[in-house]
């Protein structure tokens, strides 16, 4: 089943590759990007548009950061307090609360 997957991943991987180099060879017009104060000098449009995949992509993965920190770290409290659960049980397993009469 793994070789499956990291086969199916190679082709998806090659296909993704070949679609790229194809919107690369067929958008090589020139843009100049005027980014308020600043100009760029003139860059392809393909250059333009995988630079904005990528800047999305890392502004992406940096927003998810804050909920996964969030999410590990409540991980851990609930860790810390089931360790505690099952020692007072162990306890309590050990040394049975003896009844008053």
């Amino acid at each position: 089943m793994a070789r499956i997957r990291r086969i199916v991943l190679v082709l998806l991987a090659l296909v993704l590759g070949l679609a790229a180099m194809l919107f690369s060879f067929s958008n090589r017009q020139e843009v100049v990007l005027d980014l308020l104060l600043v100009q760029t000098p003139p860059i392809s449009v393909a250059l333009v548009l995988v630079l904005t995949l990528i800047v999305g992509a890392l502004l992406g993965a940096a927003a998810m950061l804050v909920p996964l920190m969030r999410a590990r770290a409540g991980r851990r409290r609930a860790e810390r307090k089931l360790r505690r659960s099952e020692q007072q049980s162990r306890g309590l397993q050990r040394d049975p609360i003896k009844s008053i009469e």
